[in-house]
Parts: structure tokens; sequence; C-alpha cells
């Protein structure tokens, strides 16, 4: 008969550190780390930083600086909430200085088209775009209209004529006021 205080030599096993299975994590583990230095050290360094020299300056390129051209100050009406609604908005365009002159004759030619353009995107805006405090929407669909629709990208650089849109003006009364 066997002693009963005794363990066995099953209990010994389950009851004992498992050795076999801390040293075939820590293999993996160490595995996993030099693979990992393998790849990476294929890959290479980065690149080094490089400073561009315009912008290490502070100062643009000659006949890059921002000029403001007002293109229009009218009344435009929206019904959107179902009362028509008058808007003050004045609108201006930010073209860069060696595309000022273009910009100017192309503004003069098409002025009627223009306007109209912009007054439906004002009589077809949600009442809720013209009354945002920086009018992005309405600041963003004008951007987009111009550059598709009035003044295509510079042929030499590929680039938008129009830099940005200026709406410093937007003001709306309802019309039975």
């Amino acid at each position: 008969m066997s002693e009963e205080g005794a363990p066995s030599e099953e209990a010994q096993k389950k009851g004992g550190r498992p050795i076999k299975t801390i040293a075939i994590i820590l293999v993996l583990l160490i595995g996993e780390a030099i693979g990992l230095v393998v790849v990476m050290g294929m890959l290479g360094k980065p690149a080094g930083a490089v400073a561009d020299a315009d912008l290490a300056t502070g100062q643009t390129a000659v006949g890059d600086e921002l000029r403001e051209l007002p293109v229009l100050n009218e009344k435009f009406t929206n019904g959107s909430t179902g009362r028509i609604w008058i808007w003050e908005t004045e609108l201006l365009i930010q073209v860069k200085q060696k595309h000022e002159e273009e910009v100017k004759m192309r503004l003069e030619q098409r002025l009627a088209e223009i306007r109209t353009g912009i007054a439906g995107i004002v009589s077809e805006a949600q009442h809720h775009h013209l009354t945002e405090p920086k009018h992005t929407t309405v600041t963003r669909q004008c951007l987009e209209y111009l550059r598709r629709d009035i003044f295509e990208n510079d042929a030499a650089t590929n680039e938008p004529m129009i830099q940005g849109v200026l709406i410093p003006q937007c003001l709306g009364f309802p019309a039975d006021y």
C-alpha cells in the first residue's frame, strides 16, 4: 500500500513549474526580436529632413504674394426655410500676384456669369449654411464653382489661379420684415 501523505508522481508533474513551456516562449520571443532587427536593418535608415529655402527665410517667392480682389457685393434671395430671406453678401477672392492681371481680365469678361453662379449657390444653400460663423460651406461651394467653371488652373504650373474665397459679409433678413 502506498502512503497517503506522500504525493504521487502524477501530482508532482501537474503541480511543478512548466519549465518546458517557459523555455519555448522565451525562444519564440528571442526569435521574433532577431527577425524584427533583421527586417528593420534591411529597410534602411530614413532619409534626412531638408528645409525648403523659401520656408527657411520666412519670405514668399516673388509673384506668390496673395492679393484680394473684390468679386461682388450683392443682395441674393433664399427660400430654403419656407420664408424668403434676403442675404446681403460680399465676396472676395485671393489670387497670387502673378495671376492677378489675368484674373481681373476674366472677372470683367464673365462678371454676369459669376453673379449668376454665386446667386444660384446662395439661393440653393440651406439656412444653417448661410448662418455659419465662418460661412465654411458656402465658401467651399463658391471656391469650387469659380475654380471649376470660371478660372482653370495655370497652364504653366497647373496650380489653381484662385487660392481662396473670402466672405466678409453675409447678412440676412426676412423679406417680409
